[in-house]
């Protein structure tokens, strides 16, 4: 649901009273404590959302997950372009590179309780690590 961006499918594995936070770079759009499944409406609407998202996601890739019975920790790396909403618009077009650093937590009924992500959204790159991306 998360690379295919349906957000019916993402709402649907989200809790009521979901908890989302994002952590990057001053300049990014999609920072914050996001509430409840408009809350995460709202955070993805403005990390790729069409018309108010920071970026368009030219992969992205976890690339390690740790799992416990109540959390599942993924690491990752993606790859874009920035948007004309960001920086005001110094930085449309211009490729960025991430290293994402995900941990969702879950209710006892299975659902997404809590989302925290740590991103650092480079404008210079590749700042692959611990490996690069698979070739695809």
């Amino acid at each position: 649901a998360f690379n295919a961006q349906d957000m019916p499918g993402i709402l649907k594995l989200l809790a009521p009273d979901v908890e989302w936070s994002a952590f990057s770079v001053a300049w990014a759009l999609a920072i914050g404590h996001f509430n409840g499944r408009a809350g995460v409406r709202d955070f993805l609407a403005r990390l790729i959302g069409p018309a108010t998202g920071q970026q368009v996601d030219t992969r992205f890739e976890p690339q390690e997950y740790f799992v416990s019975p109540e959390a599942v920790h993924v690491i990752g790396v993606e790859t874009g372009y920035l948007t004309a909403r960001v920086l005001d618009g110094t930085v449309a077009n211009r490729p960025f590179f991430n290293n994402f650093d995900h941990t969702l937590w879950f209710a006892k009924n299975g659902k997404i309780s809590k989302f925290r992500a740590n991103y650092n959204l480079a404008q210079v790159g590749p700042t692959f690590w611990p490996q690069p991306p698979s070739a695809k």
